[in-house]
């Protein structure tokens, strides 16, 4: 299961001819969270009723965890997308830093060796965090 932290900025969800806008049961319009730094799954259309829930407003940007939950028979993967809090511009700046560059995976995708990229992703992070902590031993 996949699980990381990013920065996004919410907002409004324009319509495609893939996935067309509409409301939720309770009148409110999807959000999109476009990535500033750190990578997410492309599933980061959420309804609003969700947004509201999490305290996400349109144009502002947040800190937030991304956890995968159990795959669901009709939508596939799922992900949730917690609110961490609201960020400022030095914030964003230093989360930057350290998430890295912003980036969406494709989870459907597979690598040549059979991996999705969720996988990989995590797969590539787990090395990074093992070569940051071993550093000094070299």
């Amino acid at each position: 299961m996949y699980s990381t932290t990013a920065v996004v900025v919410a907002k409004e969800f324009s319509e495609t001819s893939e996935k067309p806008a509409t409301v939720d049961k309770h009148g409110k319009y999807p959000i999109i969270l476009v990535p500033v730094a750190g990578k997410i799954p492309n599933r980061q259309v959420i309804s609003g009723t969700v947004a509201d829930r999490e305290g996400f407003s349109i144009n502002q940007t947040y800190m937030v965890q991304v956890i995968e939950r159990e795959s669901d028979a009709q939508y596939g993967r799922q992900f949730t997308f917690t609110n961490l809090g609201q960020l400022g511009g030095v914030d964003v700046i230093k989360a930057a830093k350290e998430l890295g560059e912003a980036s969406v995976f494709n989870i459907d995708a597979n690598l040549p060796e059979g991996r999705s990229q969720v996988e990989e992703a995590q797969r590539q992070e787990e090395i990074s965090q093992y070569d940051e902590a071993n550093a000094g031993e070299k």
